[in-house]
């Protein structure tokens, strides 16, 4: 009855929200992120989350959001180069290359005769040590900076994570939210997330107003963090048990997204 009598023209109001939702969500995306098939996976899990949260009041519920191939009509351009390039073609780009062109050639002859052949062995072996050292600090950096981003979750307690939270949580997730999420995790701690009044908050302990609990262990929360797996797939396969509405705990996904992102900074 809602579905007939709610909104004039179901069906095309219907697909011009899926189209504004759509270009909405693209917009803040790479076109690497829409062409993969993970990006695309990810991407329709947000709109049927967003399309079922504003078509709820129609009387249509979105069960399933299909996307084809995504096929780049023009890839970008690098527009310095481009201006680059347009200079160089110039004039003035000409005058510029036989003017850098002229004071590097002069400078070469210079350098060559202040060269002293004893000192030619030396400095080859001073520039061979230190690209040694040089690439053996990069890899050591790179190993260090691996480790950290691998090792970060592992070693993060209640207190550090809603520090992390909370530094992802703003007015505009709160009004996309809109619910208060009870989180009982065993191994690790209790704490609730407050995406509904407010600017948002995450407090330790239990909420007497929240509208979905989620039971669950330390590895699936850090899982479901760090987007391995969402709360649908851990709620269907058994390991994740939520008290509330399954709609309401899908939502926090947009949660999870924000501090996935934090940890790729």
């Amino acid at each position: 009855m809602a579905a007939v009598c709610a909104v004039q023209e179901r069906n095309r109001s219907t697909r011009v929200l899926s189209v504004a939702t759509l270009h909405r969500l693209v917009c803040k995306r790479r076109v690497n992120d829409v062409t993969s098939s993970l990006g695309r996976r990810q991407l329709c899990e947000n709109l049927q989350v967003e399309l079922g949260v504003l078509t709820t009041a129609w009387g249509v519920e979105i069960t399933k959001v299909e996307l084809s191939d995504v096929k780049v009509i023009k890839k970008g351009e690098n527009m310095a180069l481009a201006t680059f390039n347009k200079v160089l073609k110039s004039e003035l780009g000409s005058r510029i290359i036989e003017t850098v062109k002229g004071a590097a050639e002069e400078f070469v002859v210079q350098q060559e005769q202040k060269r002293q052949p004893d000192h030619q062995q030396q400095i080859g072996n001073d520039t061979e040590k230190d690209k040694t050292d040089l690439f053996g600090a990069v890899l050591c950096e790179e190993n260090e900076l691996k480790y950290v981003l691998n090792d970060s979750l592992e070693n993060l307690d209640i207190d550090r994570l809603l520090c992390s939270l909370t530094m992802v949580i703003d007015k505009q997730l709160v009004a996309s939210v809109g619910y208060i999420f009870q989180v009982n995790c065993i191994g690790f701690g209790d704490f609730y997330v407050d995406l509904k009044n407010g600017s948002g908050k995450c407090c330790k302990g239990i909420s007497s107003t929240a509208d979905v609990a989620l039971c669950l262990n330390r590895e699936l929360l850090f899982r479901i963090l760090k987007k391995e797996v969402s709360p649908m797939q851990a709620y269907l396969n058994g390991s994740l048990r939520i008290l509330g509405s399954v709609k309401a705990a899908v939502r926090l996904t947009l949660l999870s997204d924000r501090f996935n992102c934090l940890l790729s900074l």
